[in-house]
């Protein structure tokens, strides 16, 4: 492996992400769009460069601009917040137009036409949280507005592994939660062992349930990886149509009785559902005449997850028209 000589996974991984069109940032640049305010993790001279790219109908005044970053900096950090920043992400945000004299929905990111926005990475992300300052080795922004962490340990160190990486970013959530109700998931990794999970401010010992292994580099050809889990997480999850597919369509709030957890699809989900939607899209379009399709599971695969994501996919998509849905289920607690 290249990034197996020490200090080298961090570097690894931001190379690898410049392939796929990420443009790296430096530490003291991104600080200064940051306009000194370190407590803020928005990135506030590129969220107002990304909502002029993808509104492009909309003239902005100073005033629009601030209503939009005060409307995202008081989003609490909690689970409730993690779900109005979705609703933000997924659908926009309602902002009474200075100039226009109206309220519209402006959009933070464009999730159609994906090149029209900013895919930034950087290194040595501080945060001076309300209850502690961190540094993450790693943070994804697009439009300024942080997505992903991901902390690195060097698999030649000693004693040292993701395990460590891991327990610091949940110090990173104990520490600076305002970082956490924008990143949508993060990455633990000693350059061999990789792990993901879907921030969601629980504790460790909760938290491991949802630890999890992406295997699936999904579009690309899973031969060119020879089974490196670092390069197939870094493609799989972080390409940028898989980001934004990822947070808009499989990242989702279930709500059972009184007690609210985030969910995330995991990789054979991820690539079951888009090969369903890419199904129905391409029928619709008279590409296919295969009108079924049948998908084996295993017993604790997520099947109905599955089924989920699709059905979230097919709902969302305008081409798809609204379709009607059948869901059918064979015990009361899937109903």
């Amino acid at each position: 492996m290249a990034y197996t000589e020490k200090g080298t996974v961090e570097d690894f991984i931001i190379q690898e992400l410049q392939k796929l069109g990420w443009k790296y940032v430096k530490q003291k640049e991104t600080e200064s769009k940051r306009k000194g305010n370190l407590e803020e993790p928005l990135v506030i001279e590129d969220l107002a460069s990304g909502l002029k790219s993808v509104n492009r109908d909309v003239e902005f005044t100073d005033a629009d601009l601030d209503f939009i970053s005060v409307s995202l900096r008081t989003i609490p950090a909690n689970l409730e917040g993690i779900r109005r920043f979705l609703d933000i992400f997924r659908s926009g945000l309602v902002v009474p137009l200075q100039k226009e004299g109206k309220e519209r929905v402006v959009k933070l990111l464009d999730l159609e036409n994906i090149e029209n926005n900013e895919f930034a990475v950087t290194s040595q992300f501080k945060v001076e949280g309300s209850k502690g300052s961190i540094r993450a080795d790693i943070v994804l922004l697009v439009n300024g507005v942080p997505l992903v962490v991901i902390e690195c340990k060097n698999p030649t160190e000693e004693r040292v592994d993701w395990t460590d990486a891991y327990r610091q970013i949940k110090r990173y959530e104990r520490e600076a939660p305002e970082l956490f109700k924008y990143v949508q998931f993060s990455i633990a990794t000693d350059g061999i062992k990789t792990y993901y999970l879907p921030n969601a401010f629980r504790d460790e010992a909760e938290e491991r349930n949802f630890l999890s292994v992406w295997k699936d580099p999904f579009p690309f050809k899973a031969e060119e990886f020879k089974e490196d889990i670092l390069r197939v997480s870094i493609y799989g999850l972080l390409s940028k149509p898989n980001l934004l597919d990822l947070v808009e369509n499989f990242t989702f709030l279930r709500k059972e009785a009184d007690k609210s957890t985030k969910i995330m699809t995991r990789y054979m989900q991820f690539r079951a559902s888009n090969r369903i939607f890419q199904r129905v899209i391409n029928t619709l379009r008279k590409k296919e005449r295969d009108k079924f399709g049948l998908i084996w599971h295993w017993q604790g695969s997520g099947k109905t997850y599955t089924m989920a994501f699709s059905a979230c996919k097919l709902w969302h998509s305008a081409e798809a028209e609204r379709p009607s849905i059948f869901v059918m289920v064979d015990r009361r607690d899937l109903e």
